[in-house]
């Protein structure tokens, strides 16, 4: 069983350990604190009933529009459905606000969140190329994928 709580501007700490654990280039906490400073940006975290950080998402609304500028589940909690419920309830309250287009990046060779995303009804709008740095000086292309109000479910 997981609980979703909105992130909170304490938040940026647990934010950072979790993204430590999935990603090489991981954000350090004065990126996610500032983050979770800003009044346009939204996100949630997820927690197993002990109350220990599970995954998050995280994303900057802009006028009818959000990007989600992040998204991370811990290594031992991906494929469970965390990240399901995690987009969900991201999904459900942009739609709420009016948000009519959502966008984000995920690398090519992502296919569990490029899978997660169509489930959602995002598409592929571009491409950002050799986006990311891996390790070893490594570069993978980014899609852009793009939501519509009109595609929800």
């Amino acid at each position: 069983m997981v609980s979703l709580v909105p992130l909170m501007a304490e938040d940026g700490g647990a934010l950072e350990e979790i993204h430590a654990s999935c990603f090489p280039d991981a954000w350090d906490r004065a990126t996610f604190d500032n983050l979770l400073k800003e009044n346009p940006t939204c996100g949630w975290m997820a927690t197993s009933l002990t109350g220990d950080p599970l995954g998050f998402i995280l994303a900057r609304i802009v006028g009818n529009e959000a990007e989600i500028l992040t998204f991370a589940v811990q290594p031992s909690s991906q494929k469970l459905g965390v990240g399901r419920c995690l987009l969900k309830a991201l999904m459900n309250f942009l739609t709420s606000v009016r948000c009519k287009k959502v966008f984000l990046e995920v690398a090519f060779d992502n296919e569990t969140a490029i899978g997660l995303y169509r489930s959602a009804g995002f598409t592929p709008v571009g491409t950002r190329p050799n986006y990311y740095q891996r390790t070893g000086q490594t570069f993978v292309s980014a899609s852009v994928m793009a939501w519509t109000a009109d595609e929800m479910e």
